[in-house]
């Protein structure tokens, strides 16, 4: 049976029989505690991916970090990423070519974005051009579908028609109106997210398909892309190709 010697759940002093235990659990043990989360089996069975999880004592917050290890533990877990980033749901292409996950820089507040890193040269982590979200691959190992937000499109929708006094009072007004703001309103303005499928060959897209209307986008073993809709038309879907060596 295939084993992975370095992935542990929790620190070993947690993992001890309690006979063993000799003192309570130390403000210093709960910094070198490390949990492991979102572990993924490349298609071959050669590889695992999975999140580390730690809390940083120096900047007194939680930490995700990206690795890589043999499942035959032939050296140590690789750490994908310096730690000036955090990682998080990695997933593999249906080859095992290609290893997706979500990164965000320590210094940037924005969302995560979405990168890509071949296993076989974990060096040279890489994105694609005008790709974001979650990427959901294709059975054929050629495409790429994600959803990524997007401002919502056409005019706001006009106001009730005035009467002449109405239009009086209007007129006469010297202030300001804020007469499109989501407490008032039951439809939110904040950008929503489409699903879009990405065509590219190396690792700038060569054309980009936009299904609209639609997200929360899969593929079938036939590699139709199935796709639900959107009430307001917010939505759209993309689809791609991955990149090939």
């Amino acid at each position: 049976m295939k084993t992975m010697p370095h992935i542990a759940l929790v620190a070993s002093l947690l993992a001890a029989p309690a006979h063993a235990q000799t003192r309570p659990l130390s403000y210093d043990d709960y910094y070198a505690i490390r949990s492991v989360s979102s572990t993924v089996l490349s298609p071959d069975g050669s590889m695992v991916a999975y999140i580390e999880s730690f809390v940083d004592e120096g900047e007194n917050r939680s930490r995700s970090k990206l690795h890589l290890v043999d499942v035959e533990g032939q050296g140590p877990p690789l750490q994908v990423l310096p730690p000036s980033s955090e990682e998080s749901n990695p997933r593999w292409s249906p080859d095992g070519a290609l290893l997706a996950f979500s990164r965000r820089l320590l210094a940037d507040d924005g969302d995560p974005s979405t990168w890509f890193v071949r296993p076989d040269d974990p060096d040279d982590p890489f994105q694609i051009e005008g790709l974001g979200g979650v990427p959901v691959f294709d059975p054929t190992n050629r495409l790429i579908a994600f959803t990524r937000p997007v401002p919502p499109g056409g005019q706001r929708p006009d106001g009730p028609e005035l009467t002449a006094e109405e239009q009086k009072i209007v007129d006469r007004f010297d202030g300001r109106a804020f007469d499109w703001m989501q407490f008032r309103f039951g439809v939110p303005i904040e950008e929503a997210e489409q699903m879009y499928v990405a065509l590219q060959k190396q690792r700038v897209p060569a054309k980009m398909v936009r299904y609209p209307d639609s997200y929360h986008g899969g593929w079938t073993p036939w590699r139709y892309l199935h796709r639900l809709y959107s009430t307001h038309g917010w939505w759209e879907q993309w689809l791609g190709e991955k990149p090939i060596s």
